[in-house]
Order: C-alpha cells, then structure tokens, then sequence
C-alpha cells in the first residue's frame, strides 16, 4: 500500500491521560480500548475498498468518524450512513475511512487529504467531521478560522463538511458561524449538524466526551438528510440545513473545487 495512505491508517495510540483515566473509569477505558480496535477494523476495510474498484463513500476527521463512544463499531455514524445510502438504493459502493482519534484540521490537510489521492479511487460522496480537537487543544482561534477556510477550499467536491458540536461552547458556536459563512461565501457544501445537535442531554458515552449510540444516530440521520442524494438519483428522507452546491459525479482521486 502507498505510503501515505499508511501513514492515514496507522491507530492513533492513545494518550498518557487517557491511559491513566481509563484505568480508573470504566467509561474512559472503553473509549480508550476503541480508539485501537475499531482504527484497525477501519484499517482492514480500508484496504478492501482500495483494491475493490468499486465507487468509495469517505469519511475524513477525527474520532467522531472513527465511531469512538459508540458501543460496537456498526453504530457508528459512518456505519449508519452507509446502510441508510444502502436503503436509499445508491449502487455498490466501498467505504474509505482515512479518520484518526486524536485528528486536527491540519491532520486532514496534510495527511488524510494527500492519503485519499494516493489511493486513487472513485468518490462519490462523503463526509469530513473535525475541529473539536483543535479548539479543545489550542487557544489560536484565528489560526484555526484559517485553517477551516483552507479545509473548505481543500476538499473534493463530493466531499461535504460537517459543523463540530457547539450546544455546551460559546467557542464551537463561534467557529460555527465562521465555517457556515466561509462556506456560503465559497458556495460549498456544509450539513449542520450542530443546528441539530441543540442538547446533549442522553447522547454522551460513558468518557462523557463522545458521543454514544444515540448521539450517533442523530449524526447518521442529520448527515443523510443534508447529503443531496438527488444529485445521482435518489431523493434526501427529510430536511436539514445544508449550504452550497454538492457535485456529486464520480472522481479519480482529488479534484479541485471550483
């Protein structure tokens, strides 16, 4: 396999802190457990997809996209978007997940983007989920503003942004309103999950950090609402505030968006 795809696949281990919370709170250790084994699951299908020439549905970002918090990797949301795309009648297809636990904006500018031309495979569609982690660990607001910009620019136009959680941060609501601008101004797409996701309240693993199988679905069923499905023929279940224009014709590798 490529190189960069390699390094796009290699588990994220986790941290010292969360070694030592997870010894001590069973929730964490979960959390803590699945950062490893569902990477390597997600890795293992990674490969599948690449070598099976079918049409690929990706998911960039951090550990939302990964499925940590959720209590088996099938409820992830990427797994719930997957079947839904299945039940709404899309053709075969492969899911590539290039997400890592842990993953910042530059992570997917500078790894998991350059990883998704290295695999050349036809896209058709797919989502990026990232950010939390960049306000969580630096106090640079504008340097992040910037990079969610380039992220925007960046993408492939199959490609859909997804708004980061906010109910609980003056800060996410804050970028929020930065990344439904920059992306009205740049006419891309954006699903805003984060109109949705107005409580927490019964979504949250037992890390009280991620999401669990209920916050999941809400993720699944907010991103499969915004997706314009109709683009290749089948029709969106319901509606929900998504941004821009979304071509969704089959690609090699990276295109640029307009």
């Amino acid at each position: 396999m490529n190189e960069l795809v390699a390094a796009a696949l290699t588990p994220a281990t986790p941290g010292a802190f969360v070694r030592i919370l997870g010894s001590v709170l069973p929730g964490v250790g979960r959390t803590r457990d699945q950062i490893v084994t569902y990477a390597e699951e997600w890795k293992a299908e990674a490969h599948a997809a690449i070598e099976s020439d079918l049409p690929v549905f990706v998911a960039l970002g951090d550990s939302l996209a990964q499925g940590v918090g959720a209590s088996t990797r099938s409820l992830s949301y990427v797994n719930l978007v997957r079947q839904g795309l299945e039940e709404r009648g899309i053709p075969e297809f492969a899911v590539l997940n290039l997400s890592r636990s842990g993953a910042r904006i530059h992570d997917v500018l500078e790894t998991q983007l350059p990883a998704l031309e290295a695999a050349n495979v036809d896209v058709f569609g797919g989502v990026c989920t990232v950010g939390s982690n960049d306000l969580v660990r630096s106090s640079r607001l504008r340097q992040t503003r910037r990079r969610f910009t380039e992220l925007l620019v960046a993408l492939p136009d199959p490609i859909t942004m997804v708004t980061i959680p906010d109910s609980k941060s003056m800060t996410a609501k804050s970028m929020n309103k930065h990344i439904r601008r920059q992306a009205e101004l740049l006419d891309r797409p954006l699903i805003d999950v984060a109109a949705a996701l107005t409580s927490w309240r019964g979504m949250v693993a037992g890390d009280g950090f991620h999401p669990n199988d209920r916050g999941y679905q809400l993720w699944a069923d907010t991103i499969l609402a915004g997706l314009e499905l109709d683009d290749f023929g089948v029709a969106p279940a319901t509606d929900t505030p998504a941004l821009g224009h979304r071509n969704t014709t089959g690609v090699r590798g990276i295109v640029e968006p307009a």
